[in-house]
Parts: structure tokens; sequence; C-alpha cells
């Protein structure tokens, strides 16, 4: 029968959504922080991913840490909001950093600074990166659950290949 018929509600329209955009800030921030580092500070590839970590660490000890508060609270967009905002905020930094705009002087952001904010879009983008798969199957009648989980799946997916398409596009001319 296909997933479409679950994109005629509200509930599974937004869900949709939030886990595109997640996986697109999950996976720019994977791809482009070590090239930053290696571009900006001539670090090797084990050196530019450990300095990944910050952005690693908190996004899977709050994968875990939101999907069991969310269970024992029983809601579930409150999550959504938060974790958007305290994602939006550093991701909108970090693009307006100088060492991130074009043509500019050598880098003076400090490894500090994009530490910070690697730290903050952990935090947010773990605050429900996982949650759509949950979620969906509770907003949905249990028939419809394997759809409903396959919907999640190509949402997260087509998050990530958009953002990385479009990050890369921007990324290559802005440069």
């Amino acid at each position: 029968m296909g997933v479409h018929h679950l994109l005629r509600h509200k509930e599974p329209v937004l869900l949709f959504i939030a886990c595109a955009a997640v996986g697109a800030v999950s996976y720019i921030t994977v791809y482009y922080i070590p090239i930053y580092f290696q571009f900006t500070q001539g670090d090797d590839a084990i050196h530019s991913a450990v300095r990944l970590l910050p952005f690693i660490f908190l996004l899977i000890t709050t994968i875990p840490a939101s999907g069991a508060a969310m269970s024992r609270l029983g809601y579930y967009k409150p999550w959504y909001l938060a974790g958007s905002i305290i994602a939006l905020i550093p991701a909108i930094l970090m693009g307006s950093l100088p060492s991130f705009q074009p043509r500019s002087s050598p880098p003076h952001t400090s490894a500090k600074t994009i530490y910070g904010l690697e730290i903050l879009l952990g935090l947010g983008a773990g605050a429900y990166t996982q949650d759509s798969f949950a979620v969906i199957q509770a907003v949905i009648p249990p028939p419809e659950a394997s759809n409903g989980l396959t919907l999640m799946l190509l949402a997260q997916l087509s998050g990530m290949t958009l953002g990385l398409s479009l990050s890369g596009a921007i990324f290559v001319n802005r440069v």
C-alpha cells in the first residue's frame, strides 16, 4: 500500500519534517567539522575525527536520555521544540563565524568555540534524533506501524542526503 496515505495527516508530516531536519543537522556536522579542522588547522584524519568527539558524545548520551524522559513524561512535542532551538542557535553561529566565511583571513576562531558549538549541536540534535521512530508508532494506528517506520527512515535518509547536497553546493560555491 505504501506510505503516501500517511502524508494526509498532520502528525506524520510534521514528524517527517522534523526527522529530515535533524538528519541534515547531524550529518552536516559529522561531515564538515573534520574537514574544517583539516583545512584550517592542518589536522590529519585522526586528529580531525577526535575533534568531533564533543558532538558525538553529547549526541549519543542525549538520545537515550531524551527517550527515557519522553516515555516517562508522556510528551514529545516539547523535546522537538527544545531540541530544534538548541540545535538551531549553534548552527547559525557556526555558519556565521569568520573562519567559515569564504576567502576570509587565516582562521581565528578558537577550537574551544567550535567545541562549544558542537556540544550544543549534539545536545539539540540528540534531544529528538531517534524519537520520531517511537512517536510515529504512537500517533498512527497499530497496523500502520511498519509504514510509519518506513516513512521515518525515508525522512532521515532524505534529510541526510538533501542536507549534505545543499551544504556541499554552498561550500563549493562560497570557497
